[in-house]
């Protein structure tokens, strides 16, 4: 594939996954979504057929498309983060149930939907509990404690399907900061910032997303911005290690641009 045909899949492609974060931020309705996927893939399919690629393989030197190239080196870091940063986002298993244990797909719904149970999570596997956001569809705390087990496992596509309905619910502060994230490490740091500033702003006090923060203006060249944040993420107790390690490289790598 030339390097203009690689372009435009890159292109093509950042459209299609724009899709659902429009959707999501009521920039444009399902229909209309539904209407331009169908033509990108179209013009995907064309550009891959072209070029001789399989439709479910993706160009190699996709890769290298601008602000991927750049995403390289922290993309890496930023993976490894997305299981370090768990760590220090505080929220309990359930934060919209409370009263006795329950145990039981069954006893588990009645308690979504009656508030009268604090559910023990840990012996509920992913497959019950999805049974029980999509019979009550209307309870964030279960439904956002599920996409919190997908975004902790690295399983962005069903984390995202869950923050997306959860942010169509309310603005959860959570949803909105782990949205980001995961849109930033997907390459695309401009979209990802509006996520994050958005979460800061119902939880100025989240050192998680302070640290999205910080790694999205770096990516996007906004070097005083991400000092700020960097700044405020080693200057907190408590913080993994690992997270502060990485904070001080990026603000290293800053003073010597």
């Amino acid at each position: 594939m030339d390097e203009r045909a690689t372009e435009q899949v890159g292109i093509i492609e950042s459209d299609i996954a724009d899709l659902d974060v429009q959707v999501a931020a009521g920039e444009i309705d399902s229909d209309t979504a539904a209407r331009l996927r169908s033509r990108y893939e179209g013009q995907l399919n064309d550009l891959l057929s072209v070029a001789g690629e399989d439709d479910d393989v993706l160009p190699q030197e996709h890769e290298t498309r601008t602000g991927i190239r750049r995403l390289d080196r922290r993309a890496v870091a930023g993976i490894s983060v997305v299981l370090v940063a768990v760590v220090i986002i505080a929220i309990s298993a359930v934060n919209a149930l409370s009263g006795s244990t329950t145990s039981g797909v069954q006893g588990l719904a009645s308690d979504v939907v009656t508030g009268q149970g604090t559910v023990d999570l840990s012996g509920v596997s992913n497959e019950q509990m999805e049974s029980v956001v999509a019979e009550n569809p209307e309870v964030v705390g279960m439904r956002l404690a599920l996409a919190r087990r997908y975004f902790e496992g690295g399983d962005f596509e069903n984390a995202l399907r869950h923050y997306f309905v959860i942010l169509e619910i309310e603005k959860d502060p959570e949803a909105l900061a782990n949205v980001g994230w995961m849109t930033y490490v997907s390459g695309r740091p401009d979209v990802a910032l509006g996520y994050v500033e958005a979460s800061l702003e119902r939880a100025p006090g989240s050192i998680t997303a302070t640290w999205f923060l910080g790694n999205i203006q770096y990516a996007l060249g906004n070097f005083d911005e991400a000092a700020v944040a960097l700044v405020a993420v080693v200057g907190t107790e408590g913080v993994p290690d690992d997270v502060r390690e990485l904070a001080e490289s990026l603000l290293r790598d800053m003073e010597g641009s």
